[in-house]
């Protein structure tokens, strides 16, 4: 149901910007759907009440396992299947 998952969103947004608190919107929450399953008006579950940045964003993680971990981590995975499976090799 997308507007469950519009819903979430704004409850989500008005929690962290401190706009409500989670039992605020736990209330919300019923009350908006609620109505959108009544067929009343329910901006919270019909459309983003915040503004979306437009902005290329992207994920700033940093890999901080280094290449000799993923090695010993895909020769102990190979291992474990050697045992379980005979000689099937994941890699």
């Amino acid at each position: 149901m997308e507007a469950a998952n519009i819903l979430a969103l704004n409850l989500m947004n008005d929690i962290v910007t401190g706009k409500l608190t989670v039992e605020k919107a736990r209330d919300v929450y019923c009350e908006v759907t609620s109505a959108f399953m009544m067929n009343r008006p329910a901006a919270y579950a019909e459309k983003l009440q915040f503004t979306v940045s437009k902005e290329a964003n992207y994920d700033t993680d940093i890999v901080m396992i280094a290449d000799e971990m993923v090695e010993q981590a895909i020769e102990k995975v190979n291992d474990i299947v050697d045992e379980s499976m005979g000689n099937g090799r994941l890699h």
